[in-house]
Formats: structure tokens, C-alpha cells, sequence
């Protein structure tokens, strides 16, 4: 798999012509964009993974592998993870947490008691005037 002829051939028999390159083929070792005819995805890969080692071959709609070559069953998504979630509170809980406050409870404990942050009580404290 020296020339990009050669990796073209290799990947239409592989993937019966389903997988094509989108970039020039470099070299074995250099990563470049592939697209799936089949599944219409476009992903990167190294072409000796790609036509090599089991556990990164393309499966259509399916996940690489993990470091002991053991394919995953779905896709870790970045943006969710290092998107935070947040939980709006209800009337109620506000309506609660300046009783608690004004009963002289401290920030901590209604906190813990309510199952939230304490920056939320604090806010909410600072907001009714108690804080």
C-alpha cells in the first residue's frame, strides 16, 4: 500500500466500493477524510486501520474500537459531556428555601435538605433580601 492507487484498489475491494477517500492519500500512517456511500458519513482514519486491524474498520453507523480492540456499541458524543445541564427550580423549592432561610436554617443545610447547589440557595437567599 505504497501508492494511492494501490490503498483505491485495496479499499474497493475491502469495502466493495462503498468507502472512497475524499483527501489525497499520503502515506499508510496519515489520517485523511473517507466517506461512506452506504451510511452517506464522512470520518477520518488512518488507511492501515482502515484495511488492517479489526476493531477500526469502517461498520456503518457503528463506533471504533477501544484500546483492546473491542468494538464500542455506541458513540460518545464531546458536546454532551462537557455541556452542563440545568435544572430550573420550581416555585415551590424557591418558595421553600426563603422559609427555611427565614426559620434561620444555614445555606449548607437547606442545600442538603433540598438536594441543590448551594450557590442556588445563596441566589435565592440574596434575592428574597435574607442574605
Amino acid at each position: 500500500m505504497n501508492s494511492e492507487k494501490e490503498y483505491h484498489e485495496i479499499l474497493k475491494k475491502e469495502y466493495a466500493g462503498t468507502v472512497t477517500t475524499l483527501e489525497r492519500y499520503i502515506n499508510p500512517r496519515a489520517v485523511i477524510l473517507h466517506h461512506c456511500s452506504q451510511c452517506e458519513q464522512e470520518f477520518y482514519a488512518k488507511p492501515m486501520w482502515l484495511v488492517g486491524k479489526d476493531s477500526q474498520r469502517h461498520v456503518c453507523n457503528m463506533p471504533y474500537g477501544d484500546n483492546n480492540g473491542v468494538r464500542i456499541p455506541y458513540v460518545y458524543s464531546k458536546v454532551s459531556h462537557n455541556k452542563r445541564t440545568r435544572r430550573t427550580l420550581s416555585e415551590s423549592v424557591k418558595k421553600q428555601i426563603v422559609e427555611l432561610g427565614k426559620q434561620g436554617i444555614s445555606i449548607k443545610q437547606i442545600a442538603k435538605q433540598l438536594n441543590i447547589a448551594d450557590g442556588s440557595v445563596s441566589y435565592h437567599l440574596k434575592k428574597a433580601g435574607l442574605g
